[in-house]
């Protein structure tokens, strides 16, 4: 029951975020952002669990990482809409729940996946001119 919530959540918070940022990225951007969050995560997991190294499919590292991109946009001012704060706070608040919950802490994995997001989104909004324009009539 618990893993079938966890998967909700992932693809809920994916459908929401990904409704929102992919705009501002466009796919390819938006799948590398995902896909190199959740490898990364997921590689820096294995480094804290104990074999037989049950880490699930690192969905929630990458969901992480894409949402780290949401809190940028936000801290920005890019973004600053009720639905990218929901869909941040939704793919953010479950994660960390369950984590100081069953383990009490924030998981390595789970906690690298966000960084690694927010140093992808900060490299994508310092080097796309697009971010750039956006950010500048918000200001």
């Amino acid at each position: 029951m618990l893993s079938s919530l966890i998967c909700f959540f992932n693809v809920a918070s994916f459908l929401l975020l990904g409704i929102i940022l992919e705009r501002y990225i466009g796919a390819i951007r938006f799948f590398l952002l995902w896909f190199i969050s959740g490898a990364v995560g997921t590689l820096i997991s294995t480094l804290t669990v104990e074999p037989p190294w049950n880490l699930g499919t690192g969905a929630s590292q990458a969901i992480l990482g894409v949402a780290a991109f949401g809190v940028l946009l936000l801290y920005k001012k890019i973004d600053a809409s009720l639905f990218l704060k929901f869909a941040v706070i939704f793919a953010i608040l479950p994660a960390l729940l369950l984590d100081l919950i069953f383990v009490h802490y924030p998981k390595l994995g789970h906690v690298t996946g966000f960084m690694v997001g927010w140093i992808i989104a900060f490299y994508y909004s310092h080097r796309d001119e697009s971010l750039k324009i956006v950010c500048e009539k918000n200001i």
